[in-house]
């Protein structure tokens, strides 16, 4: 297939990292698709470096998307997206409106500053390391799930849960990552099994840090809308968000797995997500919703604005049923 690449917002200075790393990932595909400078001669249209400003005000008027809307799919790691474009967005979740619109994809695009170096250099293999935990958590108290996660009584001693609520990953300084992002990587590979909640969105990027070095996950997200491709039901556990208090006897329960668990976890990672098979990913996932979507992009597309009304009058609702509470 032929596909563009554009951002957001194209003007100078603007971020268009999305962008560069697409073309990076191009180069280390397959090449069974292949880049076009013009919008007009593509099958398939990526948007970047979606900007939240004014209800994503730069999205709304892109020219590129009115002009060819059937083509345009826009990409996003927000943790609370709002898909006034269809596309792959990272917290894809159930309670969205027209779900047949969005596709889940992993963390691959997201900013560099953001991304573990001692995950990203990683070879894969930790089900190889010697393990001492049974399980492991250490990520930001910022969510009721992660509350009850820390404050679960777990019987096993080799189970290892900490509280890194002082640790910002999602930050653009750099300087005073690293320790706390090795201490991170090592208590993952002493791990069988790594608990792999939702955060502020609905999503996990502590999932593909799972897959990618080898760990099998224990997901546990209700409304998340697991990624089309991998073979989930046979390297991950899920447990519901009200049933944290079976955490422990559901890892006990295949802790005899967890090494061929964490193996196809590397294996299934290494297939749909890492740097030579994700712009593959994308453009498959893009080109399924092309075929599968009843309704033309065009028509949501004609009326983003009147989303976005509906989205700013349901916010003024709720600000003014909380006065009353």
């Amino acid at each position: 297939m032929k596909i563009h690449l554009t951002s957001c917002e194209t003007q100078p200075g603007a971020w268009r990292h999305q962008e560069q790393i697409l073309r990076e990932l191009w180069e280390c595909s397959s090449r069974q698709h292949c880049l076009v400078g013009s919008p007009a001669e593509a099958d398939i249209i990526l948007i970047g470096n979606l900007r939240d400003e004014n209800w994503f005000e730069s999205l709304r008027r892109h020219p590129v998307i009115s002009k060819y809307p059937n083509r345009c799919f826009a990409l996003s790691e927000t943790d609370e997206p709002k898909p006034l474009l269809r596309g792959i967005y990272t917290s894809a979740h159930r309670k969205l409106a027209f779900p047949f619109r969005c596709r889940t994809g992993a963390y691959t695009l997201q900013h560099p500053d953001f991304n573990n170096p001692y995950i990203e250099n990683h070879r894969g293999g930790a089900f190889r390391s010697p393990k001492k935990h049974l399980f492991s958590f250490t990520g930001r108290n910022c969510h009721p799930v992660r509350t009850a996660i820390l404050n679960q009584p777990f019987e096993r001693k080799d189970v290892f849960v900490r509280n890194t609520s002082d640790f910002d990953l999602f930050t653009h300084e750099n300087e005073n990552k690293a320790v706390s992002q090795e201490s991170f990587v090592q208590v993952m590979e002493a791990s069988k099994f790594v608990i792999c909640p939702r955060g502020n969105g609905a999503s996990s990027i502590r999932l593909f840090e799972a897959m990618k070095i080898g760990v099998a996950p224990i997901l546990i997200s209700d409304d998340w809308i697991l990624p089309k491709g991998p073979r989930w039901n046979e390297f991950a556990l899920c447990i519901k968000e009200s049933e944290i208090g079976d955490l422990e006897a559901l890892a006990v329960r295949n802790e005899e797995r967890w090494s061929e668990m964490g193996t196809l976890a590397a294996q299934e990672y290494e297939r749909h997500f890492s740097r030579t098979a994700y712009f593959d990913y994308v453009v498959t996932q893009c080109a399924d919703m092309l075929k599968s979507q009843p309704v033309p992009e065009s028509v949501f597309w004609a009326m983003r604005d009147l989303f976005v009304f509906t989205w700013k009058a349901a916010n003024r609702l709720r600000r003014v049923a909380g006065r009353f509470q």
